[in-house]
């Protein structure tokens, strides 16, 4: 997450495009394979190996930052064998992303039981997460802060630093992932964890033969027929609905983190910017998690109940008042460029000794929090509607392929050269309207105890 919010500055802008481009159309597309590969491999084992996709980028970069030099941000830098050579290293560090996400979700998913602790093990999850963009950013600033502009070579050094300490916290998450337990060994923990098919997903016979026995060898009818049945998710009333929400999760993040940032924060204070943007961001989901189990009232259920509605409810009104007040500061900010043309001179990297520096600063402190409360709500949200293995894996792989669809079209328009900075603001903002819109219907419903009202429920669901 800190190589996408420096991407910028660290390649040139249409480099730094370029990466992101390939890397979130690979992942969008892998999204489709994913699943199978998660379920057949075991979810601990493709979790490892998505992790080395990370490894085959931040490799390159080494390569590119050392064979290149000082010229490794110029405008030269789009081209060239070695940019050749980072944008394919962005595509494969794609594919271990699809099988990362949906490995990881699928784990979360696992480990947690319906309606109860799904949002507060998400949130745990969340704040680990985040801890290492937060280590990134803190690294990033004392690197950065106090370099001269000038000063080339030290920045050279800087980034090599930056790099190998980030293939030192990659291989680290690889080496660990021994040290997960499969979801099957905690199983008399959690005895609540239903294994009945009811989301509306097809699981069909050949598909839970092959696949749910987790084999070893991948064989080409289970790999087809589990592709199919990731593909029709595609023709699920309910992830339809919801897929607006899944989208603005990754398209609003490249305005956000690279076009506002980089634009208005200098180096070391990006860094500071990202520590805050995180940490935010953890303490967010390890908020919203409590917030949508229940954990601020009287009482959980694993049924569907009216308290599931409340806090649904309740935690889209926070998503909404939030991030509108972020996106107004942002508008501000923005303005002086709206009749300027000359981005130069409209925009100022501020230092965090500039007092100017906090209006930005909040925008940024308010998108991290409700970037978690977003993820946090989908993600409980799957919990309570997809609940064996294989629907919760083919959930997820449509949930990400939505997700970094949004991604690679949000770092498309990047470059002020292609969309304007203040209209990528105003897409974010469109796209959190229709998220919000379409995903009202599908704020849970009270769901009966009655077996026959609660089976009518859940044909809800069923393909369109």
């Amino acid at each position: 997450m800190t190589i996408q919010a420096y991407a910028s500055k660290l390649y040139s802008d249409e480099l730094a495009s370029n990466i992101t481009v390939a890397l979130y159309a690979t992942f969008t597309l892998c999204c489709f394979l994913s699943p199978s590969f998660t379920r057949a491999l075991g979810p601990i084992r493709a979790l490892a190996i998505g992790i080395g996709g990370y490894a085959v980028l931040v490799i390159a970069s080494l390569v590119y930052f050392i064979l290149n030099g000082d010229d490794a941000a110029g405008e030269e830098s789009s081209t060239g064998v070695l940019s050749h050579m980072l944008v394919l290293a962005g595509a494969i560090n794609g594919v271990g992303s699809s099988l990362l996400w949906n490995s990881q979700g699928l784990l979360i998913l696992q480990y947690s039981e319906r309606g109860v602790n799904g949002g507060t093990i998400f949130g745990i999850f969340w704040a680990f997460f985040n801890v290492s963009a937060i280590c990134g950013g803190a690294v990033s600033f004392f690197l950065f802060n106090g370099q001269a502009g000038d000063n080339e070579r030290s920045n050279e050094h800087s980034v090599v630093l930056l790099f190998l300490l980030f293939l030192g916290f990659i291989l680290s998450g690889a080496l660990f992932t021994n040290f997960l337990l499969p979801p099957s060994e905690l199983s008399s923990a959690q005895s609540g964890i239903s294994q009945t098919s009811n989301a509306g997903i097809p699981n069909s016979d050949v598909s839970s033969q092959i696949m749910d026995k987790h084999e070893s060898a991948l064989s080409w009818a289970a790999i087809r027929v589990e592709v199919l049945n990731t593909m029709s998710a595609f023709r699920s009333k309910r992830l339809l609905f919801l897929s607006f929400l899944f989208f603005y999760t990754g398209y609003k993040q490249p305005y956000q983190l690279v076009t506002f940032g980089d634009r208005f924060f200098d180096d070391s204070t990006l860094g500071l910017e990202v520590m805050s943007f995180y940490c935010l961001d953890m303490i967010g989901g390890i908020f919203t998690g409590n917030l949508l189990d229940g954990k601020y009232s009287t009482a959980t259920s694993s049924n569907l109940s009216s308290q599931h509605r409340k806090v649904a409810i309740q935690c889209l009104l926070i998503l909404v008042l939030l991030t509108s007040f972020g996106n107004y500061l942002a508008l501000l900010q923005e303005r002086p460029c709206i009749s300027d043309d000359d981005e130069v001179d409209c925009v100022t990297s501020l230092n965090y000794t500039d007092v100017r520096v906090l209006r930005p600063s909040i925008s940024y402190g308010l998108w991290g929090f409700t970037d978690s409360i977003v993820q946090t709500y989908c993600y409980w949200l799957m919990g309570l509607y997809f609940e064996n293995a294989g629907e919760q894996s083919r959930a997820i792989g449509f949930y990400t392929c939505v997700q970094s669809l949004g991604w690679m079209l949000g770092f498309l328009t990047i470059p002020a050269s292609r969309v304007a900075p203040v209209t990528q603001l105003y897409l974010t903002v469109a796209s959190l309207v229709l998220g919000i819109i379409f995903c009202l219907p599908q704020i849970p419903r009270v769901e009966s105890s009655s077996s026959d009202e609660r089976s009518e429920l859940l044909r809800s669901t069923e393909m369109a």
